[in-house]
């Protein structure tokens, strides 16, 4: 299935982020791109000037054209994070962003694997590049005397190397990005961000959702808000201190905005718009969002690192759920694809299904496309040669041409023979007012026999004091008896990966290793 083709062909599909943002600059000068907790603020000429030395002095170090450098974020180093893949860009060069809080080892690991030549870190910090040169954002500036580079891009040119959440095994996988996919379709400035003056992106920094925003702020006619502490609370304050604006939030602040009714401890009466991004949205969250927020639209966004810049879009209007069976109102619709964004299922084959039929989500896009850094075997089973990539969701088309999601294929859940989704039975303990967070998932049998473990696990966050027996009984009367869990727990905190998202694998060991 195939989205209505855009109508013109854009002119600078095939360009680079330099050459982007000076077309840019030469309209704004003066326009206030970004800014980092409404107080320090940058715009497009000085991020220009900034990066620009900044690149002098990468230059004097020795970077040039198709070099690999990494950059390390810290808590809130939005700027250093702007300008330092600003001025990576001029040069030729690809940035590795790090995010903050990796494991002990992870940011080597990563630095490693992408073959980086030098590591640009904040001030204090003690990581170090593994074979190559390291200094701050400071030192490199003051290295900069001489003429400025040119700008050295290509269109073909790999401009990022983005690490994917890990989430599903553990270990994140690294995506080059080049300059051709990040401009493609960019000459429709505003497009997503549908007019609004300010945009506030509540994501951590050095994330992919952060890059997103970056390029956001480098390309679009709004103000793009960020925060060096994206909770959904100082989200939400920030949003009341906007007035009118757009709010993009990943799922897990959506949840928290719902469970904990917002609107009570913050105005956001002013709030125009809010998108969620980074994963499905739980039905029930949306509609707690409608009540306390009438006056906000609410859309889903659908993608993938790997298939960027193709998407689905959800508008998610108010009353959608009226009339749905209590099934269907925990099932979840991805929507319908963006303008140039085509969508395909398939089965275990890559041979594609019929209407209703679940199988592997794949989506296309004009834009040239991504790839993984030096992982063959993955990049064989997600790039397909045709142009199509694999997600790794479940889920089929409708008769009206939309996609619904039924599970994430690593988190789906068997059990003699009957097929679960964890994502359904996740939105459906969502219904239940005192559930803020869930995640179902299996627990692996403690030995051969399948003795002792081997069960399927809903673990809970909840809003309050609550008996998990009753608990337990109020999940089980919303659910036929060979959907329900064995299993309920009820924790303090759920963990988490960089952008919010619950990592199940660790969450399964931790069971595990208190044998619940």
């Amino acid at each position: 299935m195939t989205s209505p083709p855009a109508t013109a062909r854009d002119p600078r599909s095939h360009s680079t982020v330099p050459r982007l943002v000076r077309e840019y600059i030469r309209e704004r000068p003066r326009h206030v791109a970004l800014v980092v907790d409404g107080r320090r603020s940058l715009t497009l000429g000085d991020w220009d000037t900034a990066a620009t030395s900044l690149a002098r002095g990468l230059h004097a170090r020795g970077v040039r054209r198709g070099d690999r450098v990494a950059v390390l974020c810290p808590p809130g180093g939005w700027w250093d994070h702007a300008v330092a893949t600003l001025a990576l860009h001029r040069l030729g060069a690809a940035a590795v962003p790090l995010p903050p809080g990796l494991p002990a080892g992870e940011a080597g690991r990563r630095m490693a694997h992408c073959g980086v030549v030098g590591l640009i870190r904040p001030s204090g910090a003690h990581e170090s590049c593994p074979g190559g040169w390291t200094d701050t954002l400071g030192e490199l500036t003051r290295r900069s005397g001489g003429a400025a580079p040119a700008d050295e891009a290509f269109p073909g040119d790999v401009a990022d190397i983005l690490h994917t959440s890990g989430t599903t095994t553990g270990r994140a996988k690294p995506v080059a990005v080049t300059h051709a996919n990040l401009t493609h379709g960019r000459a429709a400035r505003g497009r997503f961000t549908a007019d609004a003056p300010h945009v506030l992106c509540a994501v951590p920094v050095g994330t992919n959702a952060a890059h997103s925003a970056l390029m956001m702020a480098l390309t679009s006619p709004a103000t793009v808000h960020v925060l060096s502490a994206p909770d959904p609370e100082t989200a939400a304050e920030a949003a009341a201190g906007l007035g009118t604006a757009t709010v993009v939030l990943p799922p897990h602040a959506v949840r928290h905005w719902a469970a904990t009714d917002i609107t009570r401890q913050h105005d956001l009466a002013g709030l125009a718009a809010l998108m969620v991004g980074s994963g499905p949205v739980a039905p029930a969250s949306v509609a707690r969002l409608h009540r306390v927020l009438p006056q906000a639209r609410i859309l889903a966004g659908y993608g993938s690192t790997e298939s960027a810049p193709a998407f689905l879009n959800n508008p998610l209007p108010t009353g959608y759920l009226s009339g749905l069976t209590p099934s269907a109102r925990s099932a979840v619709s991805l929507g319908s694809p963006a303008d140039g964004t085509e969508v395909m299922v398939t089965d275990e084959t890559g041979s594609p299904v019929g209407v209703g039929e679940r199988g592997w989500i794949h989506l296309r896009h004009p834009a040239p496309r991504r790839s993984y850094v030096a992982l063959p075997e993955e990049e064989a089973q997600t790039f397909r040669p045709d142009g199509w990539t694999r997600t790794g969701d479940l889920g089929h088309i409708d008769g009206e041409g939309k996609v619904h999601f039924f599970d994430r294929a690593a988190h789906v859940l068997v059990r003699d023979g009957h097929t679960l989704s964890s994502s359904e039975l996740e939105n459906t303990l969502l219904w239940l007012p005192e559930v803020v967070e869930a995640a179902v998932f299996a627990l692996p049998p403690a030995d051969e026999q399948g003795n002792g473990r081997g069960q399927i696990v809903a673990a809970a966050t909840v809003n309050g004091p609550v008996h998990e027996g009753r608990l337990r009984e109020r999940m089980e009367d919303m659910l036929a008896r060979e959907d329900r869990p064995d299993r309920l727990v009820v924790l303090d905190t759920l963990p988490r990966g960089d952008l919010g998202k619950v990592l199940k694998w660790r969450l399964a060991r931790e069971c595990a290793d208190r044998a619940l």
